[in-house]
């Protein structure tokens, strides 16, 4: 929801809310059904737009070195220091400037033009070529060689850490 739309419907719930606070004394008092049901669907309306904006803004942020470096949207948008430089689909394709340049698969096997480079597991371990090279834990700590790379935030689950490795391996020179 785009951030005016969501303004106005914060001062529609606004006006709408001082209008029942006027009301207060008459729901209860005189049982007005009508003024109850609208108290209902207004908190429905409530919880779901307070649930609707916490998904809408959950992105993945990775910083490098203290300072944010990429970020993905809900969309897959990958986004260096603002700038749109790739995507990454639910199945875990990554393209740069529309062309598909890797792959990140569910199973976890990393691919750059079709040939496997690495995996990464359940566990964040991330493998070049068998060899361990680095991980991302559950906290969001992206250690390479067992020194500090950078952190991600919203992406402790199996498919947030594998945006994460995608965007490192693909975008953050990971693996050089």
């Amino acid at each position: 929801m785009r951030l005016s739309h969501r303004l106005l419907c914060t001062g529609v719930i606004a006006f709408r809310v001082m209008h029942l606070q006027r009301d207060w004394k008459k729901l209860f008092l005189m049982g007005g059904w009508k003024l109850k049901n609208q108290l209902v669907v207004l908190s429905l309306f409530l919880f779901g737009l307070a649930g609707g904006g916490l998904s809408a803004n959950a992105e993945i942020t990775i910083r490098k070195s203290g300072a944010v470096a990429w970020t993905v949207d809900a969309n897959g948008a990958i986004r260096e220091r603002g700038k749109k430089v790739g995507s990454i689909d639910s199945n875990g394709r990554v393209r740069k400037n529309g062309s598909l340049i890797g792959e990140v698969e569910s199973g976890g096997t990393i691919r750059r033009s079709g040939s496997k480079i690495g995996s990464v597991d359940s566990r964040g371990k991330v493998r070049k070529q068998g060899r361990l090279i680095g991980e991302v834990d559950s906290g969001g700590t992206i250690r390479q060689s067992g020194r500090s790379w950078g952190s991600g935030s919203n992406c402790c689950d199996d498919q947030g850490r594998r945006k994460v490795v995608a965007v490192i391996v693909f975008f953050g020179g990971f693996f050089d």
